[in-house]
């Protein structure tokens, strides 16, 4: 009879939970480029090849990768970063004089 277990026989609860197809709650990767054409440039995207990063500024090189459970180089903010990458597909920044120099 379904629904009904004897001796020796196992049940299991089974428990219906929802799927959150929602990513806002996660953390992205972010990858990090370098102009080839403007040596301070840099860029942040959430994609391997940086598809929307501005041609005008191209070619780019992906130079790191920044986990979910890393922090952004230079102290930079996360949560910046994400919010640009989510409104703009992207964000710039430059390197300082200073830094290029023990880069």
């Amino acid at each position: 009879m379904p629904g009904s277990a004897g001796p020796g026989s196992r049940t299991q609860d089974v428990v219906s939970v929802p799927i959150d197809t929602n990513q806002k709650d996660q953390v992205m990767r972010i990858y990090i480029f370098k102009s080839e054409t403007r040596k301070e440039l840099r860029a942040f995207a959430s994609d391997t090849m940086g598809n929307r990063l501005p041609g005008s500024h191209g070619p780019w090189t992906v130079t790191g990768v920044i986990g979910p459970d890393k922090a952004p180089p230079h102290n930079l903010s996360r949560e910046a970063i994400e919010a640009a990458i989510e409104a703009e597909g992207f964000q710039l920044w430059r390197m300082s004089k200073k830094t290029e120099a023990r880069a």
